[in-house]
C-alpha cells in the first residue's frame, strides 16, 4: 500500500493556492485536484523524499482569467511521494 502526503505551499496569497483531494486510482495513478485561482499561474512538483531528492516539475499551468478546477493523474512511482503547488 502506498501513502501520499499533501503539501501546501502557499503562493502569493496564502491559503488560496492548495490541493482539494489525492487518491488513487486504477492502473497505478495518483489523481491530484485542485482550485487554480483567476490570473495566477502554478506548477504541480513531486519529489520522491523530503530529505535529499529535488523536486520535479510534473506540469504547469498558465494563468487564466477565472477560477477553474484542475484534475491531473500522474504515475505513483516508488513507495511514496510527495507533491506540492508553486506559484512565481
Amino acid at each position: 500500500m502506498r501513502f501520499y502526503r499533501l503539501r501546501l505551499q502557499a503562493g502569493p496569497s496564502p491559503g488560496v493556492l492548495r490541493f482539494n483531494s489525492i487518491e488513487r486510482t486504477a492502473g497505478n495513478e495518483v489523481r491530484l485536484t485542485f482550485t487554480a485561482p483567476a490570473n495566477q499561474s502554478c506548477t504541480v512538483l513531486f519529489t520522491p523524499a523530503l530529505s535529499g531528492s529535488p523536486w520535479g516539475t510534473v506540469t504547469n499551468y498558465p494563468a487564466a482569467p477565472t477560477n477553474r478546477v484542475v484534475q491531473i493523474e500522474s504515475p505513483a512511482t516508488g513507495t511514496s511521494g510527495f507533491f506540492r503547488l508553486r506559484t512565481p
